[in-house]
């Protein structure tokens, strides 16, 4: 009986995970998700700088959002980010630094937490920061992963409404060890 349960259990589970769906990015990355995601227009967004909004409305930019269980997630593909393929590795450091100090500074975040991670195309960052939303004083967590793939950047966005649920945390987990990188 007790190896039913367990059994019927383990069924539920992968069934409840199964259900992603892999999103190639482009030739060089791939990632699941709950959902395909949806080009986003953000030619009409607010942003926080005028730098910022140059930098999400250039033609080298794309942005993909899709939702899950209370979940957001977000793709920053930025195919013209560097001039050149960095060739030592303080050239990738230096981007990684640069762009966590920028996103700090225009939105007005606090870096939680700040990692690493390695992909066939060599180390990328991890970072946790807090934002408060200008429009409701709320505040939240955000996890973002960007990795170089040549002289392009992906970054990958989670923002779960819950933080602090187990199944934000598997979400997450799930989405950001789900991305692919090709060189």
């Amino acid at each position: 009986m007790k190896k039913a349960y367990m059994l019927a259990l383990l069924f539920l589970a992968s069934c409840a995970l199964s259900d992603w769906q892999t999103f190639a990015v482009d030739k060089h990355v791939t990632v699941q998700l709950p959902e395909q995601p949806k080009l986003v227009d953000v030619s009409g967004m607010p942003f926080p700088s005028s730098a910022t909004r140059q930098i999400a409305t250039s033609p080298s930019v794309r942005v993909f959002s899709a939702k899950g269980n209370s979940c957001v997630y977000g793709i920053i593909v930025n195919s013209n980010a560097l001039p050149a393929v960095p060739r030592q590795p303080f050239e990738r450091d230096l981007f990684y630094t640069n762009g966590i100090q920028n996103v700090l500074e225009r939105e007005h975040n606090a870096l939680l937490a700040r990692s690493t991670f390695f992909t066939r195309a060599g180390k990328g960052v991890e970072v946790t920061f807090s934002n408060k939303s200008s429009s409701t004083n709320q505040v939240f967590i955000q996890h973002l992963r960007t990795v170089l793939v040549g002289r392009a950047s992906y970054t990958f966005s989670f923002l779960a409404r819950d933080d602090n649920a187990a199944s934000a945390t598997e979400q997450r987990h799930r989405f950001f060890n789900s991305i692919t990188v090709k060189p």
